[in-house]
């Protein structure tokens, strides 16, 4: 006969596991209509791309694609545009299934962000209740239906698994687990070069670890910062030398745009805007963007695009000859969808 207790004490830690399958769930039931939305606009110089290169990795233009760079030498992601070949040699002309892959891999960064977080808080329900509501702010509209910016959760997905696998260290002082976390730090790292400083958060995760608990972390404290520092120094060097051979050795070097006062003022406007509009405002007050549309861009209505097209906030997030303001996925440029 089953322990009344032992039975409360299952259902009481499935809890959290329950609420965030319901919450992915009920999402796939409201962005269910979007898996019929078309290639957007980022993607068609991308299968111009393709289509040069064949349906095989041993096409000679690979190389094209691994170095893609929109903003010539100022950018270095080679899994962005390879993530997308992959699915493009895969799917061919189904493009439902990249809205599949795009749907799974966020509610991958969902699970991956409660099961980091479980390891830093002592609450689970809270975890999950935070993350369920987390996972419907209406600022991530814009990543769950383009999915060209499949990247970003790539890499975002890898970073959490590496801190937890770091964490994991602290507590196991196992190599091979901290050899596993630099390896998914690399893989985030050539997903987005936005990515670069966060191996440097292992500093705020190891003092939040020890805070919480003192003196039973495992074999890693007796190393001190000995295995850490060099398991970053491993990581950027290697990181380093990727870039190194890929943009000099391959010769696919170009020249940054000129760095203008305007051009730097205006960055600084567009990213905080977006930040400050599209990240915090939309997500606390998202019906302030209604009516809205789900197509080629997520189409914004609202307060916001009744400011004058020659003014530079609308400039910034509607491309200044837009009657409704874009909210392209990664907070970029209302042309560009954020690359």
């Amino acid at each position: 006969m089953e322990n009344p207790g032992t039975y409360r004490k299952l259902r009481i830690a499935a809890a959290p596991s329950c609420l965030l399958a319901a919450a992915c769930l009920l999402l796939l039931v409201i962005y269910l209509p979007t898996f019929s939305n078309p290639p957007h606009v980022d993607y068609w110089e991308a299968f111009y791309r393709f289509h040069l290169a064949g349906r095989t990795f041993l096409s000679g233009n690979l190389m094209s694609i691994v170095n893609h760079d929109p903003w010539q030498d100022g950018t270095f992601r080679p899994f962005s545009y390879t993530l997308l070949y992959l699915e493009y040699i895969l799917f061919r002309g189904n493009f439902v299934w990249n809205h599949v892959v795009n749907f799974l891999l966020y509610c991958l960064g969902a699970a991956m962000l409660y099961r980091l977080a479980i390891r830093l808080v002592p609450d689970r329900l809270a975890a999950a209740v935070f993350l369920a509501v987390f996972i419907f702010l209406f600022p991530h509209s814009g990543i769950l239906t383009l999915t060209f910016h499949q990247f970003l959760l790539v890499g975002f997905s890898s970073f959490l698994g590496g801190f937890i696998l770091y964490i994991r260290w602290r507590r196991t002082g196992g190599l091979r687990c901290l050899s596993a976390a630099g390896l998914l730090f690399l893989i985030g790292m050539f997903c987005y070069e936005a990515f670069n400083f966060w191996p440097l958060a292992i500093v705020i995760l190891r003092r939040l670890y020890s805070r919480r608990n003192g003196n039973q972390e495992g074999g890693a404290r007796k190393q001190g910062w000995r295995y850490d520092a060099g398991m970053l120094v491993l990581v950027y060097l290697v990181y380093l030398a990727v870039l190194f051979l890929s943009r000099r050795v391959l010769g696919a070097g170009g020249e940054l745009p000129e760095i203008t006062a305007g051009g730097v003022g205006l960055s600084f406007c567009a990213a905080f805007f977006n930040l400050a509009y599209s990240g915090i405002f939309l997500g606390l007050v998202p019906f302030m963007a209604l009516p809205c549309r789900f197509w080629f861009w997520v189409e914004l209505g609202g307060p916001v695009t009744s400011i004058p097209e020659d003014a530079l906030p609308a400039y910034i997030i509607g491309g200044g000859s837009s009657p409704c303001c874009s909210w392209p996925a990664g907070g970029g440029g209302s042309t560009g969808g954020g690359s």
